[in-house]
């Protein structure tokens, strides 16, 4: 099943001083009012955001950018929807949108390297606008790692100079977008940090998105040689090197995409394998059991 869109949006909402549980379930029953009789048709719907986030507990244990901490979302969001609504970390979200729409690619371990440079004065003052996020994946499905933080970074390089993710101060990280000699010095740091991971784990896919890929022609190249400059042997390393598929709207399909699977994944994973720890499969069964359920509305 790879989908496809019947209706898209695309709005910049400022939260203000609403609660987070009001600004959330204020746009989910905005679109869901603006998609009409075709609301009948929606089985799940994602929610996807920055954060240490339990998608199959369906609770938000911190997010900085919503300013939120031990969330249950199951609770404030989904129980108070006809729709079963799941939330899913940012990056996690566009590493399931790889997975889920391309299984025929044979792509089954990689990286999603998530890249945000907000630019814009309310995003600015978390880690002076950059935000770097990781999905892994192993053997064909997302780790969520033991508890649920798998992919969160801060550079190896990190010296407690600024307050973000890298050795950037802060007012260097606030000109990543306009300065090319910071630019590049953030963009390799990065790139060295991918490196170790995808040579420890021997993966073969690495894909970059987010705000990163207005910057295309600096990125590829550079990545590839730090992967390379990392590697101790003669022999280069596999891993294929490509942007996200679904450019800016990545994190909405990657959500989308991991509705769909949390839909069909118990029938496709069995009890024992390792993908149903967590209590994953007693959470797939109740929400397959609330899918059915909306065939009756």
């Amino acid at each position: 099943m790879h989908g496809s869109v019947l209706k898209s949006w695309k709005e910049e909402r400022w939260r203000g001083d609403a609660g987070f549980s009001e600004y959330v379930l204020g746009i989910i029953r905005d679109l869901i009012a603006d998609v009409g009789e075709t609301c009948t048709s929606i089985m799940g719907i994602g929610v996807a955001m920055g954060g240490l986030i339990n998608s199959i507990r369906n609770e938000i244990a911190g997010s900085i950018p919503m300013g939120i901490s031990g969330y249950d979302f199951q609770k404030e969001i989904s129980e108070k929807l006809a729709i079963p609504v799941i939330a899913e970390n940012d990056a996690n979200a566009c590493a399931w949108g790889e997975l889920t729409f391309h299984r025929s690619r044979n792509v089954h371990d990689f990286l999603y390297v998530l890249v945000q440079m907000r630019t814009s004065q309310p995003g600015r003052h978390l880690y002076g606008g950059i935000g770097v996020g990781i999905g892994v994946v192993i053997n064909g499905t997302l780790y969520p790692g033991a508890n649920f933080t798998a992919g969160e970074f801060r550079s190896a390089f990190y010296d407690g100079q600024g307050t973000g993710q890298f050795s950037l101060t802060d007012a260097e990280a606030a000109q990543v977008a306009t300065d090319p000699e910071i630019r590049e010095r953030f963009f390799r740091e990065l790139a060295r940090n991918v490196a170790v991971i995808i040579n420890v784990m021997n993966l073969d896919h690495l894909f970059i998105g987010g705000d990163i890929l207005a910057y295309q022609g600096e990125v590829e190249t550079l990545f590839d040689e730090e992967i390379q400059r990392n590697w101790p042997y003669d022999s280069p390393v596999q891993c294929e090197i490509g942007l996200s598929s679904f450019g800016e709207n990545a994190v909405v399909y990657g959500s989308a995409g991991m509705i769909l699977e949390r839909i069909f994944s118990d029938q496709i994973f069995p009890l024992g394998d390792i993908r149903n720890r967590h209590g994953r499969a007693e959470v797939l069964s109740d929400f397959n059991e609330a899918v059915m359920g909306l065939g009756e509305r």
